[in-house]
């Protein structure tokens, strides 16, 4: 209870008001020191966002950053650009050793068992293509 600016409590409860009168005592007096000088740190903190400075500052992020995308993007190009060059070559390799079996098995007229591992060599056909071996005993593909 308050009279006359003067806390008036009973015995038990002195302590925990005493602790938060000191608290709220302790949180003024914080709130007391930042504010002071907020108008300078304020005028501060704007006049560095306004000066050449700090422009340079986010005019090196925005380049390094620029750089470092266009290098990513140069990477992507160049290893795009190996895969292709890959894939086409192992393309190659994978039909001319069909071809090459296929012409051994014309040639013997027999297939060799011994290469048929070769034969899936090959990349995936898409569905509805059928693999046959022709009369010449040459390996053809239909629809």
């Amino acid at each position: 209870m308050l009279h006359e600016c003067v806390w008036i409590t009973k015995d038990f409860i002195v302590k925990p008001v005493a602790e938060s009168l000191r608290i709220m005592l302790l949180e003024a007096y914080s709130l007391k020191i930042v504010n002071t000088g907020k108008n300078e740190k304020m005028e501060s903190l704007y006049n560095y966002l306004c000066s050449p400075q700090f422009a340079q500052r986010i005019r090196a992020v925005v380049d390094t950053f620029t750089g470092m995308k266009r290098d990513l993007d140069q990477e992507k190009n160049a290893f795009a650009k190996i895969w292709k060059k890959r894939e086409a070559s192992i393309e190659r390799v994978a039909t001319n050793m069909a071809g090459m079996v296929g012409e051994l098995e014309a040639i013997s007229q027999e297939s060799f068992s011994q290469l048929e591992s070769i034969e899936q060599l090959s990349l995936p056909k898409p569905d509805g293509i059928e693999k046959l071996i022709n009369s010449r005993g040459c390996l053809a593909w239909f629809h």
